[in-house]
Parts: structure tokens; C-alpha cells; sequence
């Protein structure tokens, strides 16, 4: 057993060193000399590479995840992790309680969610998995509020009146989202 004193990201990580050669682990622990990695996390099988030999490590997981609203739909974009990524599951939910569960995937990195509530608010993560069927730790959560939705065009036409004047008359909108409280000509 050990006891942690610094937050480690227990994900895989790409490990770059500095001789040109390149891994694939988990970090389990580290001190100031050194890196304690595992190849399989649930396996005690651990290996020990120092610090000054290691060029870069690099998260596996997307990041920079950002969401722009319509009123019936959102489109999400992020950034690649370090690696090769086979496709992107996309999570969703809508209270800040609530689980998430997966309402797409993409090989690209963006995708645009259809068929949403309008005036709503929805949390998001995105989630990598690899060729060996390896899911990431999620991206960063956002949090996006879908627009309103715009009303429908009125009836326009134009007519006299009993005094031979050319009056513009509409019909009344309809708007799903509240009510319609001017017209602008």
C-alpha cells in the first residue's frame, strides 16, 4: 500500500525521454529523483525511470473542449491528445448531480448535437479511446445554454383603408420560447 501526497493522474500517459525511445504507462508514484510507472495500473509490476532521463510526459485525454449554442443544437470542438486516438465518445447531462451518459461519437474533433431543448443548459465532456479499446480521463466539462429560438415570420400584407391610405397589416407571431412583445418594421 502507498500514500499519496501529490495528485497524480491516474491515466495513461505518453512518456517521451530524452535517448529518443517512448512509452506508454501509468504514473503510481514519483519523488525527487525519480518516476514509478506501471504498464497495466491494476498489476504490481512496477519500473522506475529518473527524472533527468525523461523529456516530456503528455496526457492522453482531450482538452480545450468548447461549445457554441444554437437554439436547437450545440457544436462542440476540442483539441487531440497526445497519441493516437481511434474515436471520441461525447457525454452529456444536465444537472450538475446527474450521471453522464454518451450521446455521440466522432473520429474528428468536433461534432454538433441536434434536437435540443432551446433556453437549456447542458454539461459536456469528451472522452479519446485508443486502438486497444482504452478510454481517456475525460476533457475539461463546460457548460453550454442553448439560444432562444427565434419567432415565426408574421403574415405581411399591405391594403387601403377608407381613406385610400396604404396601411401595412400582419398577423400575430407565434413564439415557443415566450411571448412576442413587439414588431419592428
Amino acid at each position: 500500500m502507498r500514500t499519496l501526497y501529490t495528485n497524480l493522474n491516474m491515466s495513461k500517459l505518453f512518456i517521451q525521454k530524452r535517448n529518443g525511445e517512448s512509452f506508454v504507462a501509468y504514473l503510481v508514484d514519483e519523488d525527487r529523483d525519480d518516476y514509478l510507472f506501471r504498464k497495466e495500473l491494476y498489476k504490481p509490476e512496477e519500473f522506475k525511470v529518473s527524472r533527468k532521463d525523461i523529456l516530456f510526459m503528455a496526457e492522453k485525454n482531450p482538452s480545450a473542449l468548447k461549445g457554441e449554442p444554437a437554439s436547437d443544437s450545440i457544436k462542440l470542438s476540442w483539441l487531440p491528445p497526445y497519441g493516437q486516438v481511434k474515436t471520441y465518445k461525447i457525454y452529456m447531462k444536465q444537472k450538475k448531480g446527474d450521471e453522464y451518459s454518451v450521446v455521440g461519437s466522432t473520429r474528428k474533433t468536433e461534432i454538433t448535437l441536434t434536437g435540443l431543448k432551446t433556453q437549456t443548459a447542458y454539461f459536456f465532456i469528451v472522452r479519446a479511446v485508443d486502438d486497444t479499446d482504452y478510454e481517456t480521463n475525460p476533457s475539461n466539462e463546460i457548460k453550454v445554454t442553448t439560444k432562444s429560438s427565434l419567432p415565426e415570420m408574421p403574415e405581411v400584407s399591405v391594403k387601403k383603408d377608407e381613406k385610400e391610405n396604404w396601411v401595412l397589416v400582419w398577423s400575430e407571431s407565434k413564439d415557443e420560447d415566450g411571448t412576442v412583445e413587439g414588431y419592428r418594421i
